[in-house]
């Protein structure tokens, strides 16, 4: 098999110049592909949040962790969610287009006590339709990310997408 050589790229900058990084470089990766100790912190600091632990030493038992490892990379890991501190987001929802599928959506906003600001349903087009959905989450009852899989296992949702959030 024959392997093609790419070309070098000139630049002005040197090597470690062009490779500096900041302390605040963020990237959107996906979960499979961070090392299992990226993740091991994240459940560690999660179960530290929501207190399903009294001390740091147990959490760090139950998944395997190095006290070590834990101090390098716990102000490091964020879920993504938890950017999301404002008090109004914005859903982009795609569903099949069928009698009562935005009935079970307002369901189950309303019944994890949040209230609907704005709510705009396309035209369906080949049996599917988009909602823009805003929704005030100041008294929501669980995490952005698990109200979120509430709403993704209502049959005929197809897609979900957090396009924004906003404070109040």
């Amino acid at each position: 098999m024959n392997k093609k050589k790419l070309p070098k790229l000139k630049s002005s900058k040197t090597k470690s110049s062009a490779l500096k990084r900041t302390e605040n470089d963020l990237y959107l990766v996906r979960r499979d592909i961070l090392p299992k100790e990226i993740l091991k912190t994240a459940k560690v600091n999660e179960m530290i949040k929501r207190g399903e632990t009294l001390t740091i030493k147990d959490a760090l038992f139950e998944f395997d962790l190095s006290p070590s490892t834990y101090r390098r990379c716990r102000d490091m890991v964020t879920p993504f969610y938890d950017g999301v501190s404002d008090n109004i987001i914005t859903l982009l929802i795609v569903v099949e287009n069928y009698q009562g599928i935005l009935a079970k959506i307002l369901s189950i906003i309303s019944r994890h006590l949040c209230d609907i600001i704005t709510i705009n349903q396309s035209f369906p087009i080949n049996g599917m339709a988009s909602i823009n959905i805003s929704i005030d989450i100041r008294l929501l009852n669980m995490d952005i990310e698990k109200f979120i899989d509430k709403l993704k296992a209502v049959n005929g949702i197809r897609q979900i997408e957090l396009l924004g959030s906003i404070k109040q």
